[in-house]
């Protein structure tokens, strides 16, 4: 589990440097340029990963994992609420019966995770 998490870690760093377009060396509106320097985006106004609901999962079950141990996937299954603009990822009782649920969400557009919350 722990090389599927360092893995899926690594995939999310990368996709979070996505750039639609490469132009690291043209100033062009809409473009985002990468700092050669850092490799950090300049301009993430143009990053849209548009996440879907089983990326936006497994995006929350590493975050969580990470904060709260391996213990929060008996939380499964995952109760999934969207918007225009995010994924509501909130555990479920089912299996715990002691305890708060965990609670995340993340933004669609840049995989940002907006709020974490475990319930007591």
């Amino acid at each position: 589990m722990r090389q599927l998490l360092k893995f899926s870690l690594s995939i999310l760093i990368v996709s979070m440097s996505f750039c639609p377009v490469f132009a690291a060396d043209t100033n062009t509106e809409g473009v985002c340029s990468i700092d050669e320097k850092t490799g950090i985006i300049k301009d993430k106004s143009a990053l849209n990963l548009n996440l879907d609901k089983e990326s936006a999962i497994k995006i929350a079950e590493i975050i969580l994992v990470k904060i709260y141990g391996e213990k929060v996937l008996k939380q499964k299954p995952w109760s999934v609420s969207e918007n225009d603009n995010s994924f509501k990822i909130r555990g479920t009782t089912v299996h715990t019966q002691k305890g708060g649920v965990a609670e995340i969400i993340i933004n669609k557009s840049d995989a940002r995770i907006l709020h974490v919350i475990h319930e007591r």
